[in-house]
């Protein structure tokens, strides 16, 4: 979503490409090549139009995004869904000490789904190919980098 509203933000406001890079997270490499379907921060307030006009105004500010308190639910991908299992062959695979909670929370999976499946692999290992968790997105190289 942070492509999609930086898409909007780029078409529909004056803002600098430097204050939408820092409210969205992307880089100004991936501002100019944005090939998604945009998105209204004003309509599903994100930000409003008087915070805009001011950055606008003010080149030297920056915009922050507002943090809701209502929990979002995490769509994962049909690859991602089935392919949970890999990825806790790939952890116990490449020798990485990672907790249960810690990975159940990256696989985003109750304690019980989790608890099942990582008994299935433990169990037949040899049926689950590992694969990267980054490959599949649910972390990046960082997230790994801790548990080295």
């Amino acid at each position: 979503m942070p492509k999609s509203i930086a898409l909007w933000l780029k078409r529909h406001t004056k803002l600098s490409i430097g204050q939408i890079a820092h409210f969205t997270g992307l880089s100004i490499l991936e501002l100019h090549i944005l090939k998604v379907k945009e998105f209204n921060p004003i309509k599903h307030n994100i930000l409003t139009q008087e915070e805009i006009i001011y950055a606008e105004n003010n080149p030297d500010t920056y915009l922050d995004l507002k943090v809701t308190t209502k929990s979002t639910r995490v769509v994962l991908s049909n690859s991602q869904k089935k392919n949970k299992k890999n990825v806790i062959n790939w952890f116990m695979t490449n020798k990485i000490y990672i907790s249960d909670e810690d990975l159940q929370k990256l696989l985003h999976s109750s304690t019980n789904a989790f608890q099942r499946y990582k008994l299935e692999v433990i169990n037949n290992s040899s049926e689950y190919t590992p694969i990267s968790p980054i490959s599949l997105g649910f972390c990046d190289q960082n997230f790994i980098d801790r548990y080295l």
